[in-house]
């Protein structure tokens, strides 16, 4: 007895052989030839006829459609998978962060909620290390700026998350649902089962609590690293990292707005409310950071920038005084940053921690020219 195989098309077994073949059009022809027979000889004609036919209204269907109509519909055929993938995809995300709220409160106290929810999201943000961050910090800077590459899209995430998950949590005003406890096995598990507004709001304020830790951490790290005679290169990327930082509060505070524009009850609107107030503060303590950081190296350039026996590190062009590069260095820094620090300079000047020389401009201006005059 023959092989089976599929090669071609063809199939055998035994002492006969299976032809299939199909078209674009879906239009299947098919053949037994039988060998060693006058019939096998004759199905074999057949089977030959219909493969011309075959190929002829294969040829007739490519003709239907130009090669640009082609690829229009392999388009929108793409188009239509992309569309069911990314339903599918946030069906999950939505079913696995039910899933996280319900771990987060499957623990006999109502205020001792379960870490193991929070450790699965932050792993799988890439921020673990975000839950040891408590206190005083022994990590440097340079270590800090590092991890803040993945806590700054982590808060990004963390709040399209809320956005998304927000308005898919039941309301229910009357109590709290009652987690069902391991063993439960009712009618009414799958409903009974699924965390409130409240309860979720309660996961997303204690997640918000562990992530802006890392706030806390960062700033300190800065002032300890600012305090000492650091060259200003440092000083700069401290400032580029803090200002990145305090972008993505920024962000997240519009995110949290947009999700508290209607609370469903007093409690879940209170909640919020101190979760806008705490990114809030942690936004003004990295501003009041950048602006000390930066007001150290305007301090230090004013003091050198007409001595000649200057301290700076000489840098660019050997005919270029040192501290006139350095200038130049810090007025591209703050054009680069404009709108930040123009918001950050304008706060300094309401709190009275900078008084602008030059009046009916914009503050960052008035430190942009004055930084200019101090190497005319």
């Amino acid at each position: 007895m023959e092989g089976i195989g599929t090669d071609g098309g063809r199939e055998q077994t035994g002492g006969s052989s299976s032809y299939t073949i199909s078209s674009s059009s879906g239009t299947i022809v098919s053949s037994t030839a039988y060998t060693c027979s006058a019939s096998g000889l004759s199905s074999i004609s057949m089977s030959m006829e219909a493969a011309s036919l075959l190929d002829l209204e294969i040829d007739s269907d490519e003709d239907e459609f130009s090669g640009e109509e082609r690829k229009e519909k392999d388009a929108e055929a793409l188009q239509t998978i992309k569309k069911q993938y990314r339903r599918e995809a946030k069906r999950a995300k939505e079913e696995k962060m039910k899933r996280m709220v319900q771990v987060f409160f499957a623990t006999p106290s109502a205020t001792n909620y379960s870490t193991s929810a929070l450790e699965s999201w932050f792993t799988e943000l890439g921020i673990a290390w975000v839950l040891h961050v408590d206190g005083p910090v022994s990590e440097g800077m340079y270590e800090l700026m590092e991890k803040a590459g993945s806590w700054i899209p982590a808060l990004s995430s963390i709040t399209k998350t809320i956005l998304l998950m927000a308005p898919l949590f039941p309301d229910r005003t009357v109590g709290l649902p009652n987690i069902c406890e391991e063993g439960c096995n009712t009618e009414s598990e799958n409903t009974a089962n699924v965390p409130d507004q409240f309860q979720f709001a309660q996961f997303i304020q204690n997640t918000t609590f562990r992530m802006l830790a890392f706030v806390d951490a960062i700033v300190a790290s800065n002032a300890k690293t600012t305090t000492k005679d650091q060259g200003l290169l440092l000083r700069y990327e401290s400032v580029t990292t803090l200002l990145r930082v305090q972008g993505a509060l920024s962000r997240a505070l519009a995110n949290i707005r947009q999700a508290v524009h209607s609370p469903s009850s007093t409690e879940v609107g209170k909640i919020k409310g101190e979760i806008i107030n705490l990114l809030s503060a942690k936004e003004g303590k990295t501003n009041k950071a950048i602006w000390s950081t930066m007001e150290q190296i305007r301090t230090k350039l004013k003091h050198v920038c007409n001595d000649a026996s200057s301290s700076l590190t000489p840098q660019g062009p050997p005919d270029i005084h040192s501290a006139t590069w350095s200038v130049m260095r810090y007025i591209e820094f703050m054009l680069s940053h404009y709108s930040s620090m123009s918001a950050i300079a304008s706060e300094a000047a309401r709190l009275g921690k900078y008084v602008p020389q030059i009046r009916d401009v914009p503050h960052l201006d008035s430190m942009i020219v004055e930084m200019v005059s101090c190497v005319e």
